[in-house]
């Protein structure tokens, strides 16, 4: 498409067989593909104009020479290869699908929609920087993964929730503590599931972006004394067992309390190393905290809480926020906020209720008598 030339598709689909670049206007309702045959190679040049949707079918290979901009979805079919130029970014407000092959150079893969989003295919889901941008009003502003995925570079957080699994968990190589960016509680923006960080090593911190529901909810690890990779995931709920009797009087000074809100799971998924683990609170009030001065990382270890000590930074009242920095961990597991310093009180965290294993009251003319255990 020569400059100052417009090429308005209509609602048919466009097929364009072989190379193609614009330097004029594309207007296009329909969607459309670019096909190649075995053993050539051609370029697709987009220009400035957003595209309705896109499919590349074929069996050779197409290189993305420029930023595309599509409204809609991006499909990639089996058999065909398509390969991003270097810094090329791919902007789409649909779907992506991945049926074949797609080899990112050094460009973003943003997801900007206004509804929900998907990110699957049968192909191998790999991308250099991804970029999360959905503005979507709240409960249409989720991407969901539907595929096990890998961030090479860069993972970027402004707008939108990737709900990830166990089985389609989204994992980044990059092992700088840079790597992840973003994540917030306006729009919000975090990982509702499991994220997997490989290779982690040295003082970081290293921030996970994670969080569930609409809570955003972070954890990192930081002075990690080897490489290690780490699967974290958040639940806006309190651990399965959380009673006084599942307090641990090994290490002292022991609880007195733990948080019934909410906890993390900080696995050690490969490697040896030991780390700090900080926890974020965002909303004081909302994560039961109370007091600064006795709120530690509590850890839950060989069937009981143990107390991992630190100290809270950042504000412990109302909805100010905060972190908190427990002692090196050689072990991990579920880790939550924990409180007191050993002598019963409850500082630092709203207590927890009272187990009663028995109530029971009568009347006795003057008197009620009361007795529980």
């Amino acid at each position: 498409v020569n400059s100052n030339a417009v090429l308005y598709q209509g609602t048919y689909q466009l097929t364009v067989y072989g190379s193609m670049t614009n330097n004029g206007t594309i207007t296009t309702v329909g969607a459309t593909s670019f096909s190649t045959t075995a053993a050539t190679t051609s370029t697709v040049n987009t220009g400035s104009s957003k595209m309705d949707s896109v499919i590349f079918v074929g069996t050779g290979t197409i290189v993305i020479g420029s930023n595309m901009n599509v409204d809609g979805g991006i499909t990639i079919s089996s058999g065909v290869t398509v390969q991003s130029g270097s810094a090329v970014n791919i902007t789409t407000g649909g779907n992506w699908t991945n049926n074949g092959t797609f080899t990112p150079s050094t460009g973003t893969v943003l997801l900007n929609g206004t509804t929900k989003q998907t990110i699957g295919g049968t192909g191998t889901l790999s991308f250099y920087n991804l970029t999360l941008n959905n503005t979507g009003t709240a409960g249409n502003d989720i991407i969901t993964l539907n595929k096990a995925a890998t961030v090479n570079n860069n993972l970027t957080l402004t707008d939108g929730i990737l709900a990830t699994s166990s089985s389609n968990l989204l994992t980044l190589t990059n092992s700088s503590s840079t790597a992840t960016t973003g994540g917030n509680s306006t729009g919000p923006s975090f990982i509702d599931g499991p994220i997997r960080w490989n290779g982690l090593n040295g003082a970081g911190p290293f921030i996970f972006p994670t969080g569930d529901t609409t809570k955003w909810a972070r954890v990192a690890v930081s002075n990690v004394t080897s490489p290690t990779d780490f699967t974290c995931e958040y639940f806006k709920a309190p651990y399965a067992h959380i009673s006084n009797a599942d307090l641990s009087t090994v290490v002292t000074p022991t609880l007195s309390t733990l948080s019934g809100k909410e906890n993390w799971d900080v696995d050690r998924t490969l490697g040896t190393g030991s780390a700090n683990v900080t926890l974020y609170w965002e909303d004081a009030a909302a994560s039961g905290i109370n007091d600064c001065s006795h709120l530690r990382v509590a850890h839950y270890t060989s069937g009981k809480w143990q107390n991992e000590g630190g100290s809270a930074t950042g504000t412990c009242t109302g909805n100010g926020s905060g972190s908190i920095t427990g002692g090196s961990q050689s072990t991990f597991s579920p880790e939550t906020f924990g409180g007191g310093d050993g002598s019963g009180g409850s500082g630092g965290i709203d207590q927890l209720p009272i187990e009663l294993l028995y109530f029971n009251a009568s009347f006795n003319c003057a008197s009620t008598a009361i007795k529980w255990s």
